[in-house]
């Protein structure tokens, strides 16, 4: 088997592998439950698109950024969530504690997948100068 198709069987399996891992035993979880849910934002169609492209590096990163980002999210949303929770009192108006309540999470996730993608394109692009 070819290297490309190797890279597009890796990026499928990697997004179908945190799907149904998502599914089936993490549904718990604030993240993982979410993103499987909005089927990752549809991010794997932007990874079809690369591979398309011939892209296929991009898409492959795109998949393990995607994994790395939902662990970090779920875990530092959780533990941001938790600290902001106990500034929580009965002194304070019914908006501040819906804010001090939110699960970061997904804002977490994307910025990760997000500017990780920008320096990887950035590195990727100073190598061929």
């Amino acid at each position: 088997m070819n290297r490309r198709k190797e890279k597009i069987i890796l990026f499928v399996f990697l997004f179908l592998i945190i799907y149904f891992v998502s599914l089936i035993f993490l549904e718990d979880y604030y993240l993982f439950e979410w993103t499987a849910r909005h089927y990752y934002l549809y991010m794997w169609i932007l990874g079809f698109i690369l591979i398309y492209l011939k892209k296929d590096d991009y898409a492959v990163a795109l998949s393990i950024l995607n994994i790395i980002g939902i662990v970090v999210g779920q875990f530092l949303g959780d533990y941001l969530k938790e600290q902001n929770m106990m500034k929580i009192t009965n002194q304070l108006d019914n908006e501040t504690i819906y804010n001090l309540s939110k699960h970061y999470g997904v804002l977490i996730w994307i910025t990760i997948v997000t500017i990780s993608m920008i320096i990887l394109v950035i590195i990727k692009r100073t190598k061929k100068c």
